[in-house]
């Protein structure tokens, strides 16, 4: 991956150079320095008349298009950055004493900045900001806290007070100021009146499939296949694209996401590589990928996520791009589950409709506890007027619709942002659920996940969202569409309503029997105790009594202690 750092003197009308030495920029007024990671350094550089552009990353483009720096540079004119798919950055000096920064698809490649009065630096990795100054920085205690609570930041904070990162769907543009413009608004796209039915089923069908196809390279990849539904809608598409592909998927040796494909697979004639995370990733690999994940994602992510890292660094020896159904099912299902995705303290604060609540769910959440609380009372004070102000402006809005905003905007880029930046390290992850074509028209459509039904009966609710996967799957390959899921029932099962009522029936007095550690979360937590447990826990910042107290009371949840060890980590090795 390659990152980049920008330096730029706000009062200075000098054009900025290329430095091939961070250290050289303390020389300049405006100057840029890219820096080359061991692998997957995907990097362009156009030269125009009047300047030039540099593209980072990996961006889709529309087929057919033949000159890719003419067709960057018109939709860097007309910002029509939603045109672009794919996760990249785009550094634009091409208009005069003006420069543009820019990241595809959400954001999910964040944009961090640092200003000290005339001085702006612009970057992708807090590391190299931190390089750069000569100023000790101070890490952000509301930042602490909304990690703990939240599971992520819900403002846009870093570990770090002085930088700042970058909204979702904006771009910055710096000359004598530094501004943040947005360029799409999910908000706009919200109707009363979504559309269903048959048509409307076979039109997201078709606009998927011929969506996907720019996502889908000419040269062999590797296809998620799980249980689930997102991935093996994307096998679907590129068998019925011909495509040059394997398939894949990871978890414990009991896990439906392995079984299945493993099986089918062999049905479908196509190769499948299973990411087996046994005993051997367990002891040897789980703790040791784990603090890698949490370095390369400067501390965003956390050792629960550790096998990503390790099926990534396994999948990058066979393939360079890899095609999977992150974020398919969220824009689908209506959210309500609690966890790591959304925390009882933010769904909360989001279904409540009297504003007053908020305070209450933030003083009492059991997780302040684990806090050295007396240093964090300005900052909770803080956080709960901007969670007011945040849910003020949204008062009239169903909590169901906000929701679904707050997936779009916070969610994506916050929880499942830090993966994908570590796998663009060492090979590309293309995720055709992420366009803002399909997706602008997938909320124009009954099945989106901002809308449910008056009355809400989940199973039900769930398999009316489910319908697009049914479509997307008939159009591409009828032998996958009566293939069993994880879910109970095959895809075809959901275009036929009567043969759901067994597998309802069968949810209800007979709940299926999920693996419990299906990706070896907890068993790597078992093995890794005594690694844990050499965490230095700061003891400024967090309540190491409490925490150890409940430890061995076995009364502190799995998720909670995996965020504190992770922050903890990141604080020791890479915050000083």
């Amino acid at each position: 991956m390659v990152h980049f750092l920008i330096k730029w003197e706000l009062n200075s009308n000098s054009k900025p150079v290329q430095v091939k030495d961070i250290e050289n920029l303390s020389h300049l007024q405006r100057a840029y320095f890219f820096s080359f990671t061991e692998y997957n350094n995907l990097f362009e550089q156009y030269h125009f008349q009047n300047g030039e552009m540099f593209v980072l990353g990996d961006p889709v483009f529309p087929e057919n298009i033949i000159d890719k720096a003419f067709y960057i540079k018109d939709i860097c004119q007309r910002k029509a950055i939603k045109d672009l798919g794919g996760f990249f950055y785009i550094i634009d000096f091409t208009d005069n004493l003006s420069a543009f920064i820019i990241s595809g698809s959400f954001n999910i490649y964040p944009i961090y900045y640092y200003q000290k009065k005339n001085l702006v630096l612009i970057s992708s990795t807090t590391k190299l900001i931190k390089k750069a100054i000569q100023d000790e920085l101070s890490i952000d205690k509301q930042y602490l806290l909304e990690r703990l609570l939240f599971n992520y930041s819900f403002s846009n904070r870093t570990f770090f007070s002085e930088i700042k990162v970058v909204k979702s769907n904006h771009f910055i543009k710096i000359n004598e100021s530094m501004v943040e413009i947005p360029y799409w608004d999910p908000s706009l796209y919200i109707t009363t009146k979504p559309k269903k039915g048959q048509k409307v089923l076979e039109d997201i069908a078709n606009l998927f499939y011929k969506n996907t196809l720019k996502y889908l390279p000419n040269c062999q990849y590797a296809v998620s296949f799980t249980g689930g539904f997102d991935g093996r809608s994307l096998v679907a598409a590129s068998m019925h694209a011909g495509k040059n592909f394997i398939t894949y998927s990871f978890g414990s040796k009991d896990s439906s996401d392995l079984s299945l494909p493993l099986q089918q697979a062999k049905e479908l004639n196509i190769e499948y590589k299973p990411i087996i995370l046994d005993e051997t990733y367990i002891k040897k690999y789980s703790y040791n990928e784990g603090q890698e994940l949490i370095s390369i994602t400067e501390g965003n992510a956390s050792f629960a996520r550790a096998h990503y890292l390790y099926a990534t660094k396994m999948l990058s020896e066979i393939v360079p791009i890899i095609i999977t159904g992150n974020f398919g099912s969220e824009l689908f299902r209506v959210l309500y589950t609690i966890g790591v995705i959304l925390s009882s303290e933010m769904y909360h604060i989001i279904e409540s409709r009297d504003i007053d609540d908020i305070s209450n769910i933030i003083k009492y959440s059991h997780k302040l506890d684990y806090l050295n609380i007396d240093i964090y009372q300005n900052e909770i004070n803080s956080l709960i007027e901007e969670l007011m102000i945040y849910r003020k402006k949204y008062i009239e809005l169903d909590p169901t619709i906000l929701l679904y905003l707050f997936r779009l905007n916070e969610v994506f880029r916050k929880y499942f942002g830090p993966e994908i930046v570590m796998q663009s390290y060492f090979l590309s992850n293309r995720t055709p659920f992420l366009d803002y074509k399909l997706i602008e028209f997938i909320m124009s459509t009954a099945y989106c996940g901002a809308y449910r039904d008056s009355i809400y009966i989940p199973f039900l609710n769930n398999f009316k969202h489910q319908l697009p996967y049914a479509y997307i799957i008939k159009k591409c390959s009828n032998a996958l569409l009566k293939m069993m899921s994880n879910k109970g029932y095959s895809p075809y099962d959901l275009l036929k309503p009567w043969r759901l009522i067994i597998p309802a029936i069968n949810k209800k007095i007979k709940p299926h029997q999920y693996v419990l550690d299906p990706f070896s979360v907890v068993a790597s937590y078992e093995e890794n105790k005594h690694y844990y447990k050499n965490i230095n826990i700061n003891d400024i910042y967090f309540n190491n009594d409490k925490i150890n107290n409940d430890l061995l009371l076995n009364r502190i949840d799995k998720n909670t202690l995996f965020h504190i060890y992770s922050i903890n980590e990141y604080l020791n090795k890479e915050a000083n």
